[in-house]
């Protein structure tokens, strides 16, 4: 019986986080979409998609490795970022929030994501400065 409680607090705990996380991002699928890399529903490829919103001069890109690809990097190029501006950048690989770094445009617009492991994730939000 508590082992059937403890595994749903942990359930329930895993679904505040997960509807948390959809919260934040759901206001960026307002914005313009583009597609990072080739569509596939392949189990061997990634996949990348970013939102821009140009009005707010920030936006988000979604990156998943699926569970059989072999590739352990990618180079996204991310669109209208501005060369020469500062971004405030979050990358997270899980629910909570990661630490914010200071990238340059030129930096940004040619991301390098690593993902070790098959499958994962991440998010990447990014604000100009």
């Amino acid at each position: 019986m508590y082992e059937d409680s403890l595994k749903l607090a942990e359930s329930v705990a895993w679904f505040k986080q997960a509807v948390g996380e959809y919260r934040q991002v759901q206001p960026y699928f307002y914005g313009d979409f583009y597609p990072l890399l080739p569509y596939s529903l392949e189990a061997d490829v990634w996949t990348a998609w970013q939102w821009d919103r140009l009005e707010n001069k920030d936006g988000l890109v979604i990156v998943l490795r699926r569970p059989k690809s072999t590739i352990t990097a990618m180079k996204l190029d991310i669109q209208h970022v501005k060369p020469g501006a500062s971004y405030e950048v979050e990358i997270r690989r899980t629910y909570g929030k990661a630490l914010i770094k200071e990238m340059k445009g030129s930096e940004l617009a040619h991301l390098r994501i690593e993902l070790a492991d098959a499958p994962s994730s991440e998010l990447v939000f990014y604000r100009q400065k």
